[in-house]
């Protein structure tokens, strides 16, 4: 079967487009400025999460029978919310700069193939954390949300391809798993370390990835 030349050279041309699109959009998280927000948010959040649980550990040493400590654990699901906000307003502006919407980071970012492993993550999280809080072992949800949102990572990661979302991931699957022997003891220490200790490697991975360059 003969092939016409110009047939050949149409699909060549469709190939070059189709991977040059690809390309362009994955480098977005190759950008300076993508891997200088993510660095600034993994510092700010490390920060405000060690402050946060240093407080729940002292409040909780010193006042034992405190309500205080179940108090904080509501505000610190409107911290993650506000952090949540603070996020999607910081990649906004940045998707701006580049004449696209975070609707388009979204669209490389999740496209089709980890979604529903990212749907799976979110259910295991939600049942896990239900079950473990019905049961009165609520502390243990820290451990398995840092596992499940692991897995979360890895998939993220065959399409972000980068390094310091790999240490990320490994750092939360490893310390979930540690933290499932020792959280118990005491859960404001070792949650904060937790999970302060995942957005300062995150943020450390990203600045020895971006001084290589």
């Amino acid at each position: 079967m003969n092939i016409p030349d110009n047939k050949l050279q149409e699909f060549e041309t469709t190939l070059k487009e189709i991977r040059d699109t690809v390309l362009s959009d994955f480098s977005l998280f190759a950008d300076l400025a993508f891997r200088k927000a993510t660095r600034l948010l993994a510092f700010g959040f490390g920060t405000v999460i060690a402050i946060f649980c240093s407080l729940g550990f002292f409040i909780n040493n010193s006042s034992p029978g405190s309500p205080l400590p179940s108090v904080m654990i509501w505000v610190a699901v409107l911290v993650v919310a506000c952090g949540a906000c603070i996020k999607l307003i910081t990649f906004s502006r940045i998707m701006r700069q580049k004449n696209k919407t975070i609707f388009n980071l979204m669209r490389v970012i999740y496209g089709k193939s980890p979604v529903s492993l990212l749907i799976a993550v979110i259910v295991a999280i939600a049942g896990s954390m239900t079950f473990l809080i019905s049961r009165g072992d609520g502390v243990f949800a820290v451990s398995f949300s840092a596992i499940f949102i692991a897995f979360g990572v890895f998939a993220l990661n065959t399409r972000i391809r980068l390094p310091e979302f790999m240490s990320l991931g490994w750092f939360l699957f490893a310390g979930g798993l540690l933290s499932l022997f020792i959280i118990e003891k005491s859960p404001w220490l070792w949650g904060g370390l937790l999970w302060a200790g995942a957005f300062f490697t995150l943020g450390f991975a990203s600045f020895l990835q971006t001084g290589r360059k």
